[in-house]
């Protein structure tokens, strides 16, 4: 039996072994635990910054209106897109106010100017113009008139060509300033 007490320790450090492996393990898993929470804690705050970034882009874009008449704002897209197509018609066409220019601080005759030339230079690639053609060039025209950022740009074009579509303009009819 003297080598009982032996046994017994043997036995004992074989469980503080497995009870210290156990340790380690559940240490491993806590540590990641620990860094999948960061790594959710991190995209957490990249859908808050989109969210935010989408509602800045929101207050950012400009309320657009039916243009209503003479002095009813900005046409969005240019008016001249859709000379001849029967569906089109000039005042009910959404058109950034001039109050919202005003707002958003953009210069109608910079947008027009830039429109103009954006459009002149579509026509030298001898291409079909399509809804996203217009996109490109509005957006841009947006952005050169002072519209704050892309995004912003993007959602009042996309707003306008949605609400063309919506009123049966099934595609542009024309090249502006194209000769």
């Amino acid at each position: 039996m003297a080598a009982a007490p032996t046994v017994l320790k043997g036995v004992t450090i074989a469980k503080d072994v497995a009870e210290a492996g156990e340790v380690a393990q559940g240490l491993k898993k806590a540590e990641g635990a620990v860094v999948g929470t960061e790594k959710a804690a991190q995209e957490v705050k990249k859908v808050e910054d989109a969210g935010a970034g989408a509602a800045k882009a929101t207050e950012d874009s400009a309320n657009l209106k039916p243009y209503g008449g003479p002095g009813g704002g900005h046409h969005v897209p240019a008016k001249s897109v859709f000379t001849g197509n029967s569906a089109y018609d000039i005042n009910k066409a959404l058109a950034v106010p001039n109050a919202e220019l005003t707002r958003l601080g953009l210069d109608h005759g910079l947008i027009s100017v830039s429109q103009q030339r954006l459009y002149r230079a579509f026509v030298q690639t001898r291409h079909a113009l399509t809804w996203n053609d217009v996109q490109k060039i509005e957006t841009e025209a947006l952005i050169s008139g002072g519209m704050k950022s892309v995004t912003a740009a993007e959602a009042t074009v996309k707003q306008a060509i949605n609400a063309l579509k919506a009123n049966g303009i099934t595609a542009p009819t024309r090249i502006p300033w194209g000769k």
